[in-house]
C-alpha cells in the first residue's frame, strides 16, 4: 500500500541516496567519466528529469547530480524495481569504477614521489633525431625489455623515459611516415629553436591528452585525467557536497 511504501521504502531510498552522495564526495577529485549505459540502467527516465541533455561528467559529479534528481522526483522511486536498480548502481560504482579509480590514485601517489625534469605537455626537440614532440607521460626509469634497450642503444636505463607524441610533419620528413608515439630518454629531450618556440605540433592523438595550448610557454595543457594522474594540479576544487545532506535528512 501507499502507507507501507512511505514507511518502509522511502527511508530505504533516502539511505541509498546518502550512500550515493558519500560515494560522490569520496571520488569527487578523480576524473573518470560515468558511462551513459550505466546511467540509463539505473534511471531509464533520466532524460525526462533533466532540463538540458545529460553532459559527459566525471563520475563523482555525475552521481551527485543523478542522486539529487532521483530524490527530487518521487516517480523515480515508485516502480517496484527502482530500488533494485539503485542498489545495483551502487554495486557497480563500488566494484568496476572503484578499481579504476584506485588504480588512478596509486598512479598519482607514485608520481607525487617522483622528481622528473619535464612536465606533461612540454614541447621539445629530440637531441639526436631533431623531431619535435610533446610529452604525455613518463616512467621514472626505462620499462622496456633488454632486447628493446639493446636495439635502441640505451646505455643508461636508470633515468626518466618519456612517452611522446612526435610531430607528424617531422616524422614524415625524417622517418618517411607518421609515428604514433615515441619513448624518449630524458637525456635526449632537447631545446626548441628560436623560430620553433610558441608553436604547437601536429598529431592525430593530441585531443586525447590535451585541451589547450599556451603559446607563451610552448606548453600543452593536459586534460583532467593526465592532470590528476601526474599530480600537476595540487589544488582541490573545494567541497561541494555540503548541501547534499539537506536533501536526505530524515
Amino acid at each position: 500500500s501507499e502507507t507501507l511504501f512511505e514507511n518502509v521504502m522511502v527511508p530505504v531510498a533516502k539511505a541509498l541516496c546518502r550512500a550515493l552522495f558519500r560515494w560522490a564526495h569520496q571520488h569527487a577529485a578523480i576524473p573518470v567519466p560515468l558511462q551513459r549505459a550505466h546511467v540509463l540502467r539505473a534511471l531509464p527516465d533520466v532524460h525526462l528529469m533533466m532540463r538540458e541533455p545529460m553532459s559527459d561528467e566525471d563520475a563523482g559529479s555525475a552521481v551527485r547530480t543523478l542522486a539529487r534528481l532521483a530524490f527530487r522526483h518521487p516517480d523515480a522511486l515508485s516502480s517496484p524495481d527502482a530500488l533494485d536498480r539503485g542498489i545495483e548502481a551502487l554495486k557497480v560504482l563500488n566494484t568496476r569504477y572503484h578499481s579504476t579509480m584506485q588504480s588512478m590514485r596509486e598512479l598519482r601517489e607514485e608520481h607525487l614521489r617522483t622528481n622528473v625534469k619535464y612536465r606533461i605537455g612540454h614541447v621539445f626537440k629530440h637531441r639526436k633525431f631533431h623531431y619535435r614532440g610533446v610529452i604525455y607521460g613518463y616512467d621514472v626509469r626505462c620499462e622496456r625489455d633488454a632486447a628493446w634497450q639493446s636495439k635502441m642503444g640505451v646505455t643508461n636505463p636508470d633515468q626518466p623515459f618519456y612517452y611522446v607524441l612526435p610531430d607528424s610533419s617531422d616524422s614524415i620528413r625524417l622517418f618517411g611516415g607518421t609515428r604514433l608515439s615515441k619513448y624518449v630518454a630524458e637525456e635526449n629531450v632537447g631545446e626548441l629553436g628560436e623560430d620553433e618556440r610558441g608553436k604547437g605540433i601536429t598529431h592525430q592523438a593530441l585531443v586525447n591528452y590535451f585541451e589547450g595550448f599556451r603559446e607563451r610557454e610552448t606548453q600543452y595543457k593536459p586534460n583532467k585525467r593526465l592532470t590528476y594522474e601526474y599530480a600537476q594540479d595540487r589544488h582541490s576544487d573545494g567541497d561541494t557536497s555540503q548541501t547534499d545532506a539537506d536533501l536526505v535528512r530524515l
